[in-house]
């Protein structure tokens, strides 16, 4: 077994990450243990609780750096599509795409059972993966308040979620990723219509008084 004085505290906190979302990506979540994870490092499960509190947060940091990786994907799909519906569609086609490509770090950050108090760097995290979201919704809608976005931003992707969820879990008789991505598009495509019918309106009825 390594001795700890092989690898410096950053080191190790890097490589016991590394090896933790292998594990999970490989073998699920159920796999990921303080000793599995311990054994596949070459160190005791003492020196894993000198580096993260507990398990938990282990995971949560495992978590954040899932989150990392799918808002650098989002980010980079929504770059390369300016007009703010086919942004979003567009992020709709990756988030499908990341969930089922990292199924298992995918679920986890979800099925996890999160600390009653989130340390502040891990909802910054959720928060930027919704400003995309939102920064979309808010060019379509300009006129909303930046409430209604909000609320509009985690409605419709609590629903693009939602699909990937069903789908991932075996609930629809396709579950494949065009299909899926077909579902998360038409989903997308008829909230916009509505939401952005909804947001002219108003404005139409005072141009006819």
């Amino acid at each position: 077994m390594a001795r700890r004085s092989e690898h410096t505290r950053p080191e190790l906190h890097d490589l016991t990450l590394k090896t933790a979302g292998r594990i999970v990506a490989r073998e699920g979540i159920a796999a990921l243990t303080a000793r599995r994870l311990a054994t596949a490092i070459g160190y005791t499960v003492g020196s894993l609780y000198l580096i993260f509190r507990n398990l938990d947060d282990l995971i949560l940091q495992l978590n954040a750096q899932t989150l990392d990786e799918l808002h650098a994907q989002a980010r980079a799909v929504a770059e390369k599509n300016p007009e703010p519906r086919g942004r979003l569609l567009a992020l709709a086609g990756a988030y499908v795409r990341f969930a089922d490509e990292h199924r298992n770090l995918w679920r986890l950050v979800f099925e996890h059972r999160q600390p009653a108090r989130l340390p502040a760097w891990y909802p910054e995290r959720v928060a930027r993966i919704f400003a995309l979201v939102e920064g979309a919704l808010t060019e379509l809608t300009p006129s909303r308040r930046p409430a209604e976005i909000r609320q509009a931003a985690r409605a419709l992707w609590g629903g693009v979620h939602g699909i990937c969820v069903l789908a991932m879990t075996g609930r629809f008789d396709d579950s494949s990723e065009p299909a899926v991505n077909g579902m998360a598009s038409l989903l997308v495509s008829n909230f916009l219509d509505g939401t952005v019918a909804t947001t002219r309106r108003p404005a139409a009825r005072r141009r006819t008084r």
